[in-house]
């Protein structure tokens, strides 16, 4: 289902954050801070790169999916009208 990829983007984002979260929870000292907003980073770049991967897959075949409805209401009043014209004839 097309609606669930925007969901593994976000699982990601907020694994992303978690890890900053925890990265967070661990300086004691000033010294260490520097080494724990790396490692915040690495968490946000984890974040930002899996929203961008679910939203860069999603909306491409979010589009397609749309045309696909698009054409089959197309055809489907074709065929109605096909029908219709046909009972008329009778």
């Amino acid at each position: 289902d097309i609606g669930r990829i925007p969901l593994y983007g976000y699982l990601g984002t907020v694994c992303g954050i978690l890890l900053m979260a925890e990265e967070l929870s661990q300086i004691d000292a000033a010294t260490e801070t520097f080494k724990v907003l790396g490692s915040m980073a690495r968490g946000l770049v984890l974040a930002f790169n899996t929203t961008l991967v679910g939203l860069l897959v999603y909306l491409p075949l979010r589009k397609a999916a749309d045309h696909l409805v698009e054409r089959v209401g197309l055809v489907e009043e074709q065929w109605t009208q096909l029908r219709d014209d046909e009972e008329l004839s009778r």
